[in-house]
């Protein structure tokens, strides 16, 4: 029971609280005020004999022992005491001792709980809330907000958990034992997994006073309870958005329920931590969308462009810069539609309004660059939207120039001419046919070189072609705008023309062709004379579509060549090209289906030994009802059928039969040439097909021999000179065919990929008397061994000619006098013989 003589001593509710005790010289409490009592929570006689020590914190009861002994009323002290639930209480400030009469001692303490703890609260958020406004790293921040709460309440030990992904992972915890954060760091939140896993899957407050004995921690107590951790209260963290960001927990050591203050001092650290939390995400996903639009911007390798809604220039990439050869300075604050060719500014301006109104526009526009040329875009308009709101315009741009002008080089290449640049057949027929759908009146002029062929075997195909770009030069030239010329291929040109109401368009234009080759053309050092054959035909009486009206055009030009060449004829619909001999079509694809074609073997012969060395495979077609037809007829015809391709297939295949056999017979492994189409060469698989053959018979490939004439070796289509380079590098061996019809191309001969010549019987017939084809013959037999090349003379057919060969040291010689064309089992014959007979000469057929 209190006494009166305390009583006095003691105040009761000062306008300040207050603690105030009476105590012995042992710091046994014999009284205390009823401030004292309502703050400390205590009733009277649960306090009453107790020890002031025994209430003071364990690290504040050494100073508080020393204070006591010294008894000094003129000292303050501050130091925490236990109240009644388990929290201590800050006692500083103000505290005094004082001493009685009776040898009691009364110490009276200003209780500054309140007011401390709300200072170092609002310090303490100040502190924390410029961390987050400096953009402070969040892990200094956590570490930051768990030092101070612990500050305020050295008590207790704090720990933030952040969420990710559903697991519940460290964030700061300075108390807490590392072996206990790392055996909960990354645990699924759920309940019953500990008060933070509870209160983040139920987003609420959850209490533990005891971790022994709550359900929430029946799988977790064991850790706690062994790092001596007993409550354990937890708040989420909560975005803005009410989205769960983590935990903040409370631990103490003791088992402890919270109170009202401490609910409302957990609420504003879990507020800060939430605020810091949030504000840093924010920060990153600002900081990674700035770095995304470096990127995007600095770095991108194509242009980008920002631009306002009225159009004008904002920022541009380097990219952008270097599209027009621009500096900033001359794109910044004016208008891209400044930049843009005139011809596509409407549809530009068309497209940069729909992108204002919020969606993304593409197409293909031009720039001029700063020096007025060209550029070809790929542009894309995007809305840059702030709120739902279009507040400017991204434009994302790929230069296309190259890929425009490869486009524009492809079909350049589909629809003209390499060889003139004229416009090809696809193009003619294409623009007859929408003449055709116009309905409007027109005609065609189809025409073609009178004696071209003679041309281009005597002078070479280079001088052709070179003789063909004139021609097409001088067709340009002379029709101008009244028409439209074509290359059909060859020498075939046609003249498209709309008909005037004033003359007759396609008469007028045909005067004036055959007016314009009167003079001659000069090619290289050839002055040629050559002349055109034209025939008409007109849209729509002669025909209602392409086909038909460049037939009868065709029949028209034919009738002008049958009438004497160098004129033009009109088609007249009684005048019909004769028709073709029955085995000229269906009779030549048949002999060609059924093996109806045969080969002979010409043997060519070493005219120093006379033994045979090589032979010649010749195609024979022997007709079941017309007899022997001649390769001169039907070669010529395969090659227009487009089949000349098969049939030197089927002799390649059957001289490699050949050379099979006659190896595995043991007789001489002499040569074997095969005579080339050029058109073959065309093929893009052909030098496979050849190579495929020889790996079939599994024949050394020097014993082919492919016969090409010189002017295939002069071709400049990438497809010839791919399959002459795979033979050669194969080693199939070339010869040059009818050598010297060509020889305005002697100053190549060095540059061609051929071991052997064959001078054209045209020469040799001229042997041994002086002339042209003696001079010629010599010159290329002098040119041959400097350059030591094999010489093979064709079409010997005299003594004569033999000996002027020989003494002129032309090594082979193939002919009539030597040998005609003989079946394969002759040749067989005669190279078993020759075996034999160590001394065999060929005896020379003089009859």
């Amino acid at each position: 029971m209190r006494t009166n003589q305390y009583q006095s001593s003691l105040k009761r509710h000062s306008s300040k609280p207050s603690l105030q005790f009476t105590m012995n010289k042992k710091t046994e409490i014999l009284d205390i005020n009823e401030d004292g009592l309502v703050l400390l929570g205590w009733e009277l006689q649960d306090i009453l004999g107790s020890s002031l020590l025994s209430l003071a914190h364990s690290e504040d009861r050494e100073s508080v022992a020393s204070y006591f002994q010294r008894c000094s009323s003129h000292e303050y002290i501050s130091f925490r005491i236990l109240s009644k639930h388990q929290d201590y209480i800050l006692i500083q400030q103000y505290a005094r001792l004082i001493e009685d009469s009776e040898g009691h001692l009364h110490f009276f303490a200003t209780l500054d709980k309140f007011h401390r703890q709300t200072d170092d609260l609002l310090s303490g958020q100040q502190k924390l809330l410029e961390f987050i406004a400096k953009g402070m790293p969040l892990t200094l921040i956590l570490e930051e907000i768990i030092y101070t709460a612990e500050q305020i309440q050295p008590d207790i030990i704090g720990s933030i958990l952040l969420l990710k992904e559903g697991r519940l992972y460290h964030g700061a915890a300075s108390k807490l034992p590392d072996t206990y954060t790392h055996a909960l760091n990354g645990v699924q939140f759920g309940p019953g997994v500990g008060s933070c896993g509870t209160a983040a899957y139920l987003k609420q407050l959850i209490i533990v006073e005891d971790i022994a004995t709550d359900p929430y921690w029946e799988h977790y107590k064991e850790l706690a309870l062994s790092h001596d951790l007993k409550s354990c209260w937890s708040l989420p963290i909560f975005s803005s958005n009410n989205d769960v960001l983590g935990t903040f927990a409370i631990y103490h050591t003791y088992c402890k329920k919270p109170s009202q203050e401490d609910i409302e001092f957990f609420y504003t650290f879990s507020y800060l931590a939430g605020l810091a939390i949030e504000q840093t995400e924010i920060k990153q996903a600002r900081d990674e969308s700035e770095q995304r639009y470096k990127s995007l911007f600095e770095q991108n390798i194509n242009a980008v462009i920002s631009l306002d809604l009225e159009g004008r220039f904002l920022d541009v990439n380097e990219a952008a810069l270097a599209l027009g050869s621009f500096t900033r300075q001359h794109l910044i604050n004016t208008y891209f539609t400044d930049w843009i060719v005139k011809e596509d500014l409407a549809a530009t301006l068309e497209l940069f309004e729909k992108t204002k109104d919020g969606s993304s526009q593409s197409a293909c526009l031009r720039l001029l660059k700063i020096d007025k040329q060209i550029v070809h875009l790929n542009v894309t308009f995007i809305p840059i939207l702030v709120d739902h709101k279009v507040t400017g315009i991204y434009v994302m741009a790929v230069d296309i120039t190259e890929h425009i002008t490869q486009e524009e080089t492809i079909r350049h290449m589909a629809y003209y001419d390499a060889l003139t640049a004229l416009p090809n057949r696809r193009l003619f027929y294409k623009r007859i046919e929408e003449a055709v759908l116009a309905k409007n009146p027109f005609s065609i002029l189809y025409m073609d070189v009178d004696r071209f062929k003679h041309i281009n075997d005597s002078l070479g195909h280079n001088i052709g072609d070179k003789l063909l770009v004139h021609v097409g030069d001088r067709l340009q030239q002379s029709i101008g705008k009244d028409g439209s010329v074509f290359r059909l291929g060859g020498d075939e040109f046609t003249i498209f023309t709309i008909e005037s109401d004033h003359h007759d368009s396609a008469i007028y234009l045909a005067k004036k062709l055959l007016q314009a080759f009167e003079p001659a053309f000069v090619v290289d050092d050839f002055t040629l004379h050559v002349t055109p054959s034209i025939g008409i035909s007109r849209y729509p009486q002669d025909g209602t579509d392409v086909e038909t009206l460049l037939k009868h055009a065709d029949i028209a030009m034919y009738n002008a060549k049958k009438g004497g060449k160098n004129q033009y004829r009109t088609y007249q619909p009684s005048t019909q090209l004769p028709a073709p001999s029955p085995f000229l079509l269906h009779d030549l694809y048949e002999a060609i289906n059924h093996d109806s074609l045969t080969v002979l073997y010409q043997p060519i012969m070493n005219i120093t030994t006379h033994r045979v060395k090589a032979a010649e495979a010749l195609v024979r077609w022997k007709h079941p009802k017309l007899g022997l037809i001649s390769p001169n007829l039907f070669i010529p015809l395969a090659e227009e059928m487009g089949i000349i391709t098969t049939i030197d297939i089927w002799m390649i295949r059957q001289a490699c039969k050949q050379i099979d056999r006659l190896m595995r017979l043991r007789l001489s492994s002499i040569r074997i040439s095969v005579n080339i189409s050029v058109k073959s060469l065309y093929k893009p698989n052909f030098a496979k097909c050849v190579i495929a053959i020889l790996e079939e018979f599994s024949l050394p490939p020097h014993l082919l021999v492919l016969e090409i004439t010189e002017g295939v070796f002069m071709q400049k289509e990438s497809i010839v000179i791919s399959n002459l380079q795979e033979l050669q590098g194969y080693d199939i061996s070339f010869s040059i065919d009818d050598f010297g019809t060509g020889y305005s191309s002697l100053a190549s001969l060095e540059q061609i990929p051929a071991q052997t010549i064959k001078i054209a019987k045209l020469f040799i017939d001229c042997l041994p008397n002086p002339g042209y084809g003696t001079i010629i013959t010599s010159t290329l037999l002098s040119l041959a061994q400097q350059l030591n090349m094999t010489v093979i003379a064709e079409g010997v057919e005299s003594v004569e000619q033999l000996t002027y060969l020989k003494e002129h040291e032309c090594q082979y010689a193939q002919g009539f006098l030597i040998s005609p064309p003989i079946a394969a089992s002759n040749l067989e014959q005669m190279l078993s013989y020759q075996l034999q007979n160590t001394d065999f000469t060929l005896p020379t057929n003089t009859t």
